[in-house]
């Protein structure tokens, strides 16, 4: 189906980590005196639309929050930007914020991609029944296979130069070579990458795959987002104790995959000191952002009243 092509994916991931601003934002919480799973995790659903239902109903967009945490290169400076709303690992300032056009996990570099190699070796082995053929002009290419493909086989124009990638959702910037922001400085800016990281390997996959099986029923997905929410309770090892849906997409299978995907991502070891509350537990709210029309992104969201982000 031509239309399947065009899909692409994003993953919102909201951390808020202190209990006061839980809360706040959401209030369908367990009290910090419950008893966490020893076991295995459990996933708990508090609501949900009908299939058709969801297909049908208008999406809500997401709002804008500060404090986002992201990846950026290097600006030049270690200056602090008071109007600064997104965080990384340094003080900076950027005269022009940009965000790589190309969405990939985060890479830097300041071209547009290789060109392919002069005197490409034609391969003399017979192409297996699952190699394609990327012909692009009058030039003879390689056979692939389609299974070891990756964006560098894809690429048909560029410099020959590394390309900037970033897959942090970032709406408001402009897309440019390279990703440049302004940032301030997070301390835990390293754990939650390693998260996000680690989540990425398992749910982009999924969900894509999930997509598929519904395209395959006849199941049209709306254009804009779904989402589900979760709220996520590492104990003081990093170990996944309790997930709880605290916002339905209206598809019961792509809520499942997020899920799922923390499960398999789990454990995450070694929390900071200052995220674990006083109970002994570290709070996140995550938010799985399925988008028709988008591309493989990751947000990072904590809570902005946090003094932990200031």
């Amino acid at each position: 189906m031509k239309s399947s092509r065009n899909i692409y994916f994003a993953i919102i991931v909201s951390l808020v980590v202190h209990l006061l601003a839980l809360v706040y934002h959401f209030e369908l919480l367990p009290p910090i005196g419950f008893e966490p799973v020893t076991q295995k995790p459990e996933f708990i659903e508090l609501s949900q639309l009908p299939n058709q239902q969801a297909l049908m109903k208008p999406t809500t967009p997401l709002e804008k929050r500060d404090n986002q945490i992201v990846e950026t290169e290097d600006s030049g400076n270690n200056e602090v930007d008071p109007n600064a709303t997104l965080l990384s690992d340094k003080n900076q300032k950027a005269q022009v914020q940009t965000r790589a056009q190309r969405t990939d996990a985060f890479q830097k570099g300041g071209g547009t991609g290789p060109r392919s190699e002069e005197g490409e070796d034609s391969g003399d082995e017979a192409p297996s029944e699952e190699s394609v053929t990327l012909d692009v002009g009058t030039s003879p290419r390689k056979k692939k296979d389609w299974k070891t493909l990756s964006l560098k086989d894809l690429s048909v124009n560029g410099d020959g130069n590394q390309a900037s990638a970033s897959d942090d959702y970032l709406p408001n910037v402009a897309p440019g070579e390279r990703t440049i922001l302004s940032t301030r400085e997070f301390r835990y800016f390293s754990y939650y990458n390693r998260i996000k990281d680690l989540l990425r390997q398992h749910w982009k996959p999924s969900i894509e795959r999930e997509v598929a099986k519904l395209w395959g029923k006849g199941q049209m997905l709306r254009e804009n987002e779904l989402v589900t929410r979760v709220l996520v309770l590492l104990d003081k090892t990093g170990q996944v104790q309790k997930i709880s849906k605290i916002g339905a997409s209206g598809v019961s299978e792509i809520d499942e995959v997020a899920v799922q995907a923390f499960q398999q991502a789990s454990p995450f070891p070694n929390p900071p000191v200052g995220l674990v509350e006083a109970d002994g537990y570290v709070r996140i709210n995550w938010d799985f952002i399925l988008q028709t029309a988008a591309a493989p992104q990751i947000q990072f969201r904590p809570n902005p009243n946090s003094a932990r982000f200031r």
